[in-house]
């Protein structure tokens, strides 16, 4: 839930543990409504996604 006290959604790429793939585009346009920053893990998809071109505003790769 999206409050006026909320700074940053973080979301994974490709999710654990089904691998079901985030929307994107939706989560930037919720984030971004709200004043927030989307924070996107790509750890698994590193290779052929890239969030920041569907607007995320920071990516991650965990090792």
């Amino acid at each position: 839930m999206m409050t006026s006290r909320t700074r940053v959604l973080y979301c994974e790429s490709l999710r654990n543990p089904l691998l079901g793939v985030s929307g994107l585009p939706a989560l930037v346009a919720i984030a971004h409504e709200s004043g927030a920053r989307l924070v996107v893990d790509n750890t698994f998809t590193s290779m052929i996604m890239s969030p920041l071109r569907h607007g995320a505003d920071v990516v991650v790769h965990l090792a």
